[in-house]
C-alpha cells in the first residue's frame, strides 16, 4: 500500500462513487498524536474548574507508548485525555435570555444537534443527534442511501426530496437580525433627561408668547431652544449611527459554489440551494457551505480557529469522537476552511441552524449596556433636572402667591431657571472632544465606531482577550529542539544545564545564532535539519506567474505563503531560514522515491530519499526518514545519535533523558514531533529497490532499527509587542485575562510567556510543598487556570474566588463561556473590554462594555460586533486606546467643571430678580449665547490637555460643589459687581435704586442692555481665568508647561472675539438685547478681572491643599 511520489495526489485521493472503490488509508485522527499537548489536573475549586466534567472526555488522538513501547522500557508519556468544551446556546446568562433559532434545539449542557428532518408522513417527529448516529439510523433519518461499509459512496438525496426540503425550509442563508428602524433610532435620540429639560423650557416659552404676543423674546427663546434640541439629537444620531452587517458579513464566509451528489450524479450548485441530507464533496481550499457530518475523509483538515480558537487546523474523521458538537471530529462547520485533504459529507444543518448562525445570533443581540460616559452624563443631567424643576416650581409658587406676579412673568422666570441650570453646551463639547480623540486614535490605527467608546476605554478595569490571532500570531512556528547528540544549550536561565535549544528569538522571528550554528555545523543538527526539510509535504507557494517566492531574508520567508499542513509549514519556514533558501536544492538533489503520509492509525510520516550521500558523513545514498508522535517514533528506534554523530544503543538512561525533555516541552504547551533515520546502505538489501516496489504491507519498508535524531517543537508564538503591552496594563491597574478555546496547557504556557501569569498556581504551590492541592490555602497562590467544561457548574461564590485573582487564564472555552466570563466581570462592577478576532469571539465582543476586534486577521463577524477595530492587529494599540481614554476622562471632568461653573452666574440674576425685583442681569437668550457660543471652543480646548493620574467620575460631588458653590459663587459676585458698577457709572443708579419699588421709571432699555452686556462680558472674562485654572487638578498652573496646550489660547481669543461680535455688530447686538460699550467706557471689559483673579487664586489654594494632604483638601477643589 503506497503512493508513488510522482503520482497525481489529487486523482489518487478522490472519494469513491461506487461500492467497488476503496479508500487508501482509512480515517485520519489527531495530527501526530497531539504531540506534546499535556493536560494537568487541579484540586479543590481550582482542581475542579480546570478539569472536564466526569464522563465528558474521551481519549482521542492522545499520545501513547505505541506497539513497541514496552520493549524499550519506555514509561507512559504525560499525555492525558483530550479535554472538551461544553456550551448551551439557549442558556440564560445573568437573567438575560439569548434566543436561538428553533432548529437546532440544544440540550442544557452541551451542543447536540437535534433536527426534525421532514415534516409530515412517516418522517414527522423524528428527532436525532445526527453527528452521533450509526450509519443505518442516519440513512433512515435523512432519507439518504448510506452504506455502512462505504458511507463515502453515498448516492445522495433524490432530486424530488431535495426540492421538497428546499421549498419547505428555504434557502441556506442566515436570517438577518431584526433591526430597529432608522426613524425610531432618531426618535430615541430625543428621549433623555437633557432633551426633556430643554423641551420643557421651549414649550413654556412658546406658551408664554401665545399668552403675551408682544413679548417677542419668548418666541425667539422657544425657537432657539427647540432648534438646540433638533441640532443636538441629529448630531447624536449621525455620530452613533453604525450599521450592523453581521449576517451580511457571514455570507462572505460561504463558498460561491459547491459540488453536490444527487441521484448518484455530481454537479456544482449554489450553496444557498443546499438542504439537509445533501451529500457534498469537499477539497483543500473549499469553504464549508453548511454544517456537514463527514462520510469519508482522506487527510482532511479544517481551520476551526474562528470558531474554537485552536491555532492549528484540525484533522477530521468519520467516527464521532465526542458528544460535544464543537469537539467531535466528524463534523465540518459552515464557514470553516478546508486546509488539506478531501472529504465527503452529508449536510445536517443549514442557514440559521448552523453553528456559525447560532453564534452570530448571539452577536446580533443588542448590547444593552450604557457606557460610563452615558451613565455619568445621565446622572449629572438628572441631578441638574431635579434641581432646576424644583427651583422653577418653588419660584413660580413664590412669584404668584407671595410676590403677586402674574402667571406670565412667573412662567418667564421659570424658563430662566431651567435655561440657566441646563448646560446646553456640554453635549456639544463632549461630542467634539470625543471626535478629536477618535481622530487621534485613527492615526494610530485604532478605529472607533461609537464616540463614547473612546471614553469607555479609559474606564476599563479588565481586558478579557482571546489568544489565537490576538495575543499570538496564529502561525505555527518552530520553537525548540532537543538532540541527545548536542551539548547543553544554556538557553534557559532557570536551567542552564538544559539541552533544549531555542529556535526563535524572543522578540523577533530570527533564528538565534547558536541554533544556526548547531543546525549547520553539528552533524546531529545537520541530520535533524535534513529530516525536517525532506520528510515533508509542505512547500512554498509559487507566485501567480509561476516564479519561485523570495526566500532571501527572514522577513521574506515569514511573508511567503505555503501549501500544506500548518505543522509542516512551521518547520519549513525554520529550515528555509537556517539554509537561507538552500533547502530547495537539497530537495531537488535528494528526491522522494517512496512516501507514506501521516495517518491516525500509524501516527507517523515516512519517506525514502536517494541522493543523500553529499549530505552525510557515512556516504550512504539512500536514507529512510520518519517523523511523528515522539513515543511512537522512539518505539521504532534501536539507537540514538550521540555527540559526534555516533550511533549509541538506547538504554534506561536515555529513556529518562528523553522523558524529562519531552515532558519539559509539553509543559511549555508546545507541539512536539520526533525525527529518526535509517540508512539503506548496500547491506540493507534495499539500496537499489525501485521506489514503486516498496510496500508497507509486504515488509519491504523497515519499521524498526531507526536511529533517533531528536525532537522539534512548534508553538503559535506571542506577538512581539504583547508582553510590553500587558506590563503597561498591569502598571495602569488593568488586569488582562486570557480566554481561549485552545488547550489549557497551551494557554497557560502562552500566559506565562507574555506576562499574564507571573506567579504561582495552586499546582505550583502543591508541587513545591509536596501536598495535595486541597491543602493549599487561597492566599498562597496568585494565578488560576480554569477549564471551560467547569464554567457552567460555577456558583457566584466560585466566580468571585476566581475573578478576585489578578492572574487568570481560561482554556477550552465555547462562545457562550466567554459571554459568561464577561457577564461575571460586569456583575462585580468591572468595566470590561474584550479583544478577539474569530466568529467565536463575536458574542462576547458584543456584550462587553467595549469590544475590540483585529482588523487584519479578524473575521468580518467579529469586526462588525466590536466597538473598536485595530487596523494593525497590534494588541499594544489597546494600551494606547486606554491611555487616550483616560486622558479624555480626566479632561472631560475638567471641561464639565469649567462649563458648570458659569451656571451659577446665570442662576443668580434670576433669583435676585424673583426675590428682590432687581432687573435681570442676564436674559435667557443671552445665557444660551454663553452655553452654545463662548463656552464651546474653550471647553474643547481642555481636551488637548495631558492627563493627570485621575480617573474619577466626570462630575463627582466634589467637582459639582467646586463649580456650583465655590468658583460659581465667586464668579457670580464678580459678574454682579460689573452689573452694579455699570448701573452706577453709566446711569447713576445705586443698588437700592434697583429695588422693585424704585426702578420702574429710571431704568430704560438702553441702561438695562448696557448693564446686561457688562454682566455677560464679566462672565466671559472670568471664564478665561477659570479656563487656565482648569488645566490642572492638583499640579499648580505655574508648574505646568504654559504652552503645552496652545489651543487654550485659541479658546481665549475665540470667546472674547465672539463676545465682542455680539456687542458691536449692528443689528445683531440689538436682537440679542445688548448695548455696546461706548468708546469712553471700554474699560467695562476689565470689570471681570477681580472676579477672575479670585477664581484663579482660590483654585490654586485648593490644589495646594490637595498636594499637601490638608484635611481641608477633602472638601474644596475639584
Amino acid at each position: 500500500m503506497s503512493i508513488n511520489a510522482g503520482s497525481d495526489e489529487r486523482a489518487a485521493l478522490l472519494p469513491p462513487t461506487s461500492h467497488t472503490s476503496r479508500t487508501l488509508f482509512g480515517t485520519i485522527g489527531t495530527p501526530y498524536g497531539g504531540g506534546g499537548m499535556v493536560e494537568r489536573s487541579r484540586a479543590a475549586l481550582f482542581e475542579s474548574i480546570s478539569q472536564p466534567s466526569e464522563g465528558k472526555s474521551r481519549r482521542t488522538g492522545s499520545t501513547s507508548t505505541g506497539a513497541g513501547g514496552a520493549s524499550h522500557g519506555l514509561p507512559p508519556m504525560p499525555g492525558a485525555d483530550v479535554l472538551y468544551r461544553t456550551v448551551d446556546l439557549s442558556a440564560s446568562v445573568s437573567g438575560r435570555d439569548w434566543l436561538v433559532p428553533a432548529r437546532p434545539r440544544l440540550d442544557s449542557n452541551l451542543v447536540r444537534l437535534v433536527s426534525t428532518i421532514d415534516g409530515g408522513g412517516d418522517d414527522d417527529g423524528i428527532e436525532l443527534g445526527l453527528h452521533e448516529m450509526a450509519w443505518p439510523d442516519l440513512a433512515a433519518a435523512l432519507k439518504v442511501d448510506i452504506d455502512a461499509n462505504e458511507p463515502g459512496a453515498c448516492q445522495g438525496l433524490a432530486e424530488f426530496r431535495a426540492s421538497d426540503r428546499l421549498e419547505r425550509d428555504g434557502l441556506n442563508l442566515m436570517t438577518p437580525p431584526a433591526k430597529t428602524p432608522e426613524w425610531l433610532k432618531y426618535i430615541h435620540c430625543y428621549l433623555n433627561y437633557f432633551m426633556g429639560l430643554l423641551f420643557l423650557a421651549g414649550v413654556i416659552s412658546l406658551v408664554l408668547y401665545a399668552v403675551e404676543p408682544k413679548e417677542k423674546v419668548n418666541l425667539w427663546l422657544g425657537i432657539v431652544l427647540l432648534a438646540i434640541i433638533v441640532f443636538t439629537a441629529t448630531m447624536d444620531y449621525f455620530q452613533n449611527r453604525a450599521a450592523s452587517n453581521i449576517m451580511a458579513q457571514i455570507a462572505g464566509l460561504v463558498s460561491t459554489e459547491v459540488v453536490v451528489r444527487r441521484d448518484g450524479s455530481e454537479r456544482a450548485i449554489d450553496p444557498k440551494n443546499l438542504v439537509i441530507g445533501d451529500v457534498i464533496l469537499l477539497r483543500a481550499g473549499d469553504r464549508v457551505p453548511a454544517d456537514v457530518r463527514l462520510l469519508w475523509v482522506n487527510g482532511m483538515k479544517v481551520d476551526n480557529a474562528s470558531l474554537t480558537g485552536e491555532a492549528e487546523p484540525q484533522l477530521r474523521k468519520i467516527e464521532s469522537t465526542s458528544d460535544e458538537m464543537l469537539e467531535t471530529a466528524n463534523v465540518a462547520f459552515s464557514g470553516t476552511l478546508v486546509t488539506a485533504g478531501d472529504g465527503v459529507g452529508v449536510v445536517i444543518a443549514v442557514g440559521d441552524a448552523c453553528m456559525i448562525g447560532q453564534i452570530a445570533s448571539l452577536a446580533g443581540a443588542d448590547k444593552g449596556i450604557k457606557t460610563p460616559l452615558e451613565i455619568e452624563i445621565e446622572r449629572f443631567v438628572r441631578l441638574i433636572g431635579v434641581i432646576s424643576i424644583s427651583l422653577a416650581i418653588v419660584l413660580i409658587i413664590l412669584g404668584v402667591f407671595v410676590a403677586k406676579d402674574d402667571i406670565g412673568e412667573a412662567g418667564y422666570n421659570a424658563v430662566g431657571i431651567l435655561v440657566s441650570n441646563v448646560p446646553q453646551g456640554l453635549p456639544a463639547t463632549v461630542a467634539i472632544s470625543l471626535f478629536l480623540a477618535a481622530k487621534r486614535l485613527r492615526a494610530a490605527n485604532v478605529v472607533v465606531k461609537t464616540m463614547q467608546q473612546v471614553e469607555t476605554l479609559g474606564s476599563v478595569s479588565v481586558i478579557c482577550s482571546d489568544k489565537t490571532g490576538t495575543l499570538t500570531q496564529n502561525v505555527m512556528t518552530a520553537a525548540s529542539a532537543w538532540m541527545p547528540g548536542a551539548p547543553a544549550s544554556g538557553d534557559d536561565p532557570a536551567d542552564p544545564d538544559s539541552a533544549i535549544m531555542t529556535l526563535r528569538e524572543a522578540t523577533s522571528s530570527q533564528v538565534p545564532p547558536r541554533a544556526m550554528s548547531v543546525m549547520t555545523e553539528n552533524p546531529v543538527g545537520r541530520a535533524l535539519l535534513a529530516a525536517a526539510a525532506l520528510c515533508s509535504r509542505s512547500r512554498f507557494e509559487a507566485s501567480a506567474d509561476g516564479a519561485s517566492p523570495d526566500l532571501s531574508t527572514t522577513t521574506a520567508i515569514e511573508a511567503a505563503p505555503t501549501l500544506g499542513d500548518a505543522t509542516e509549514s512551521g518547520f519549513l519556514r525554520f529550515v528555509a531560514k537556517v539554509t537561507e533558501g538552500g533547502f530547495a536544492a537539497m530537495r531537488a538533489a535528494a528526491p522522494k522515491v517512496f512516501e507514506i503520509p501521516f495517518n491516525s492509525a500509524n501516527k507517523f510520516q515516512l519517506s525514502i530519499h536517494d541522493g543523500m550521500a553529499p549530505y552525510r558523513d557515512d556516504g550512504v545514498d539512500r536514507v529512510l526518514l520518519i517523523k511523528g508522535a515522539p513515543e511512537v517514533i522512539l518505539a521504532k528506534c534501536a539507537q540514538f545519535c550521540a555527540p559526534g554523530a555516533v550511533a549509541t544503543p538506547i538504554d534506561d538512561a536515555f529513556h529518562a533523558n528523553f522523558s524529562a525533555n519531552y515532558d519539559a516541552l509539553g509543559r511549555r504547551g508546545e507541539r512536539v514531533l520526533a525525527f529518526a533515520e535509517l540508512p539503506l546502505g548496500p547491506d540493507s538489501g534495499l539500496a537499489d529497490v525501485d521506489g514503486n516496489h516498496f510496500d508497507l504491507d509486504d515488509g519491504t519498508v523497515p519499521l524498526d532499527g531507526f536511529t533517533f535524531l531528536g525532537l522539534l517543537s512548534l508553538i503559535d508564538p506571542p506577538k512581539v509587542t504583547v508582553p510590553a503591552a500587558i506590563d503597561l496594563c498591569r502598571q495602569g491597574g488593568i488586569r488582562v485575562v486570557m480566554m481561549t478555546g485552545d488547550h489549557v496547557v497551551t494557554a497557560e504556557a502562552i500566559g506565562r510567556q507574555i506576562g499574564i501569569i507571573t506567579g504561582k498556581t495552586i499546582d505550583d504551590v502543591a508541587r513545591e510543598r509536596g501536598v495535595p492541592t486541597s491543602a493549599v490555602e487561597n492566599h498562597e497562590y496568585d494565578a488560576v487556570v480554569v477549564h471551560g467544561s467547569r464554567i457552567e457548574s460555577l456558583t457566584e461564590e466560585d466566580w468571585d474566588a476566581i475573578l478576585e485573582k489578578r492572574q487568570i487564564v481560561f482554556g477550552r472555552l465555547s462562545p457562550l463561556h466567554k459571554v459568561e466570563i464577561v457577564r461575571n466581570c460586569q456583575r462585580r462592577g468591572e468595566i470590561c473590554a474584550v479583544t478577539g478576532d474569530g466568529v467565536n469571539d463575536a458574542p462576547s465582543l458584543k456584550i462587553a462594555n467595549v469590544g475590540v476586534a483585529m482588523g487584519i486577521s479578524g473575521s468580518e463577524v467579529s469586526k462588525d460586533a466590536a466597538d473598536i477595530v485595530l487596523l494593525d492587529d497590534d494588541f499594544s494599540s489597546i494600551v494606547l486606546g486606554v491611555r487616550v481614554g483616560r486622558v479624555i476622562l480626566a479632561n472631560l471632568r475638567k471641561s464639565s467643571t469649567y462649563i458648570v461653573t458659569h451656571l451659577s452666574s446665570e442662576l443668580v440674576p434670576v433669583l435676585i430678580n424673583i426675590l428682590f425685583g432687581i432687573p435681570l442681569g442676564l436674559q435667557s437668550l443671552q445665557m444660551i449665547l454663553i452655553d452654545l457660543g463662548t463656552e464651546i471652543v474653550p471647553g474643547v480646548a481642555l481636551s488637548f490637555e495631558t492627563a493627570e493620574a485621575d480617573t474619577d467620575r466626570m462630575m463627582g460631588a466634589k467637582s459639582l460643589a467646586f463649580a456650583y458653590v465655590q468658583a460659581g459663587t465667586l464668579q457670580s459676585l464678580g459678574s454682579l459687581f460689573a452689573y452694579f458698577y455699570v448701573m452706577w457709572d453709566y446711569a447713576g443708579l445705586t443698588p437700592s435704586d434697583l429695588w422693585e419699588a424704585n426702578n420702574s421709571a429710571a431704568i430704560t432699555d438702553d441702561i438695562l442692555y448696557m448693564a446686561q452686556a457688562a454682566y455677560f462680558v464679566a462672565v466671559v472674562v472670568q471664564q478665561c481665568f477659570n479656563l487656565i485654572s482648569m488645566r490642572t487638578r492638583s499640579v499648580s498652573v505655574f508648574s505646568h508647561p504654559p504652552f503645552s496646550n496652545h489651543v487654550i489660547f485659541y479658546g481665549w481669543i475665540y470667546s472674547l472675539a465672539l463676545a465682542a461680535a455680539f456687542l458691536y455688530i449692528p443689528g445683531l447686538n440689538s436682537s440679542l438685547f445688548f448695548n455696546p460699550f461706548p468708546a469712553d467706557k471700554t474699560y467695562y471689559w476689565f470689570l471681570g478681572l477681580p472676579g477672575g483673579a479670585a477664581i484663579f487664586v482660590y483654585a490654586e489654594l485648593c490644589k495646594l491643599a490637595n498636594r499637601r494632604g490638608w484635611s481641608l483638601g477633602r472638601y474644596i477643589g475639584f
